[in-house]
């Protein structure tokens, strides 16, 4: 799925390029760095959003600077977005909950389109790049002791029963960090949008955890051979 998602602080407005029925244009920021720095201050924009990402809607142009033809729709002259309006009741809302975001189509033929899967690209990125770190932490010895225990009568565990269909979705939900990721829904599928310097610390810290288990696990096996030789 190929699509733009507007960057304006709260604006909800989602562009797919198979979805020809909405009524928003979506607009590439700026090359000027000066002006590209203006539209984010003014929008709100969040400072972890990458430059390939950066597109905000017509919603937040006033009509002067926003030229209509017959084969397209561009912005001109200077033209900067609406000013981002505070309020109290958005601020308490996005600091407590995961920002949830309704996705209305959207249209027209211009500015650049962003695929929102390239993340299995960058999967594979850190895989390779992290490689040479995870085998020198593989060489360091792991120094593993076996202690005897004590006999005992095992108790028998005892079984928890959920009786909360929501329990799953719950936990689930606080796997996310939402000042990190912002979730919205799509022909009633959920996804999640994150920066990739976020995307690629949670793939370096599992990949790092992995390397770790392993030396432990190859400790482990050690020490059980010797015993077993003696």
């Amino acid at each position: 799925m190929s699509g733009r998602i507007c960057v304006y602080k709260g604006c909800n407005n989602l562009y797919v390029a198979q979805d020809k029925s909405g009524g928003h244009t979506f607009f590439s920021f700026p090359k000027d760095p000066k002006r590209e720095k203006l539209w984010k201050l003014l929008g709100q924009v969040h400072p972890k959003i990458g430059p390939k990402q950066l597109f905000m809607c017509s919603k937040h142009f006033d009509e002067k600077y926003i030229s209509v033809s017959k084969t397209r729709t561009i912005l001109v002259g200077e033209a900067v977005p609406n000013a981002y309006e505070d309020r109290d009741e958005d601020e308490e809302y996005e600091t407590h909950e995961t920002k949830e975001m309704t996705v209305p189509s959207s249209s027209t033929q211009q500015s650049f389109t962003i695929n929102l899967y390239d993340d299995l690209n960058n999967l594979e990125m850190v895989e390779s790049t992290t490689a040479t770190t995870s085998n020198e932490q593989a060489d360091a010895p792991v120094e593993v002791k076996l202690l005897p225990l004590n006999k005992r009568k095992r108790e028998a565990s005892p079984i928890v029963t959920n009786n909360e269909p929501n329990a799953a979705a719950d936990f689930d939900d606080k796997l996310l960090d939402s000042n990190e990721v912002s979730i919205f829904k799509f022909k009633g599928e959920e996804y999640v949008q994150m920066s990739k310097e976020y995307y690629l610390q949670e793939k370096r810290q599992m990949n790092n955890k992995l390397q770790l288990y392993n030396r432990i696990l190859r400790g482990i096996r050690s020490q059980i051979q010797t015993l077993e030789e003696l």
